[in-house]
């Protein structure tokens, strides 16, 4: 393996185990050109607390489109 891999290897793999050793929730986000997706996992990381996506009916509703700049608030 390049040191490029490695190196976001182990980047990734500190990163893991803080989060492990805070013992907290996290937030997760992902993002695509047309939607956004924000989830809440719970700390022992076999579970979601909660899920919100502007494809749903009730985000889609309240919101006009303009990128994900409205659905992101």
């Amino acid at each position: 393996m390049n040191s490029k891999i490695k190196t976001r290897l182990r980047r990734a793999r500190k990163t893991r185990s803080k989060i492990s050793e805070l013992n907290v929730s996290r937030l997760c986000i992902h993002r695509t050109s047309k939607h956004i997706y924000a989830q809440v996992i719970a700390p022992t990381g076999d579970q979601t607390l909660v899920a919100a996506s502007s494809v749903e009916p009730e985000v889609r509703s309240t919101i006009k489109y303009s990128g994900n700049v409205d659905a992101a608030k």
